[in-house]
């Protein structure tokens, strides 16, 4: 009976053990989840990017709304700013895309724009107000990131680009910028080079500069302001706190299914949260408008304003990295599209093939040439 028992037991131990995976077994195992991992990550990938597109669109659509509703209440268009360095159109809007508390903080701030809000302003704000104003979600797509965004210290490698430390871009960075465009009507690509070359950053935020206002052909122009105080240095009046919108939307001649209103700005996957110096403003402080490089971070122009005609959408989100001219340019980090807001609040993903010349009408709220994205 002992013996009989012993043999019984072996017997199970020896079945159990051949039960076991073989080591050959279970690489073949591995391999089979290693290659099912590698087919479904591309379709996980691609949902989650569709996710944070759709999002990224659903922040344009609000900035539409905002727009309309502006126009509404202050019957007119968002300015690109009451003046130099004072708060831009996408912090205009802020009441509009229900951010009334960052709104009444920036008045509170700065005496209801009496005061402008560069550099020096940035750096005398307590933590808290920086973190408040720089984590605005509407303000990012998040494909390329989310969070609190900000820029806070000046690279000053090459001071003469921002005259001194507290005229530096600093503020929040965002991805969005509005179209900068000169007119009149261009027939072609050449034409519109021709007319928009030595052009002039002044227009776009100069208030009393009307030779300029008159040539700006963009859909967002600076406020009007009535100059009360000719005893203190033009940047320091107080008229600014009593300022009205420029155009109404009776300005978009072309129509407003045919014009840009905002677009995803290029900034190279190796410039992200850069801001070197006035040369490379690729990812800079985007609050106010104002002089030196400070309108780049804020607005993209459709053309080159140095020697040459830019590629006005960048085709992959690395390219360019160095190239001067490209900081100027739309682009984002979707595959194969960059996301524009339209006039009557639609939203519309164009293709980065994209014509420069039809780009370049979309841009122009009275060339009169109606065109249509492919």
């Amino acid at each position: 009976m002992y013996f009989t028992l012993n043999r019984d037991c072996c017997s199970r131990r020896n079945k159990t053990v051949l039960r076991a995976f073989t080591l050959v077994e279970l690489l073949v195992v591995i391999a089979i989840i290693a290659v099912l991992i590698a087919l479904l990550l591309p379709a996980v990938q691609a949902a989650r990017e569709a996710a944070r597109r759709m999002q990224c669109t659903n922040h344009l659509k609000q900035f539409g709304t905002a727009i309309h509703n502006f126009h509404d209440v202050r019957k007119g268009l968002p300015p690109t700013t009451p003046g130099d360095c004072r708060v831009g159109t996408f912090f205009l809007l802020a009441p509009f895309y229900e951010q009334n508390a960052l709104w009444d903080l920036l008045m509170r701030e700065t005496d209801n724009m009496g005061d402008r809000c560069h550099g020096a302003w940035w750096k005398t704000q307590p933590e808290a107000n920086r973190i408040a104003i720089s984590s605005v979600p509407i303000m990012k797509c998040p494909t390329r990131r989310s969070g609190v965004a900000k820029m806070e210290l000046e690279d000053m490698s090459d001071p003469g680009n921002w005259n001194s430390g507290d005229d530096a871009p600093l503020g929040p960075r965002g991805d969005y910028a509005i179209p900068f465009s000169r007119g009149p009507r261009f027939e072609s690509v050449d034409d519109f080079q021709e007319r928009a070359h030595g052009i002039k950053w002044d227009c776009y935020w100069e208030p009393w500069n009307r030779d300029w206002i008159g040539v700006d052909c963009s859909p967002f122009r600076v406020a009007v302001v009535k100059r009360m105080d000719s005893s203190v240095d033009w940047y320091l009046d107080p008229g600014f706190k009593d300022w009205k919108p420029r155009d109404t939307f009776a300005a978009i001649k072309d129509g407003t299914s045919n014009q840009f209103f905002i677009g995803e700005k290029h900034i190279p996957t190796s410039r992200l949260n850069q801001c070197p110096n006035g040369g490379q403003v690729w990812d800079c402080g985007m609050l106010y408008p104002g002089g030196d490089w400070r309108q780049i971070s804020y607005g993209r122009g459709l053309a080159n304003f140095e020697t040459e005609l830019q590629q006005v959408i960048v085709s992959a989100p690395d390219a360019f990295a160095d190239g001067h001219p490209y900081q100027y340019s739309f682009g984002s980090w979707h595959p194969g599209t960059c996301n524009f807001l339209m006039g009557d609040s639609a939203v519309k993903g164009v293709s980065t093939t994209t014509s420069t010349l039809i780009m370049c009408r979309l841009g122009c709220v009275n060339d009169g040439q109606s065109v249509s994205l492919p």
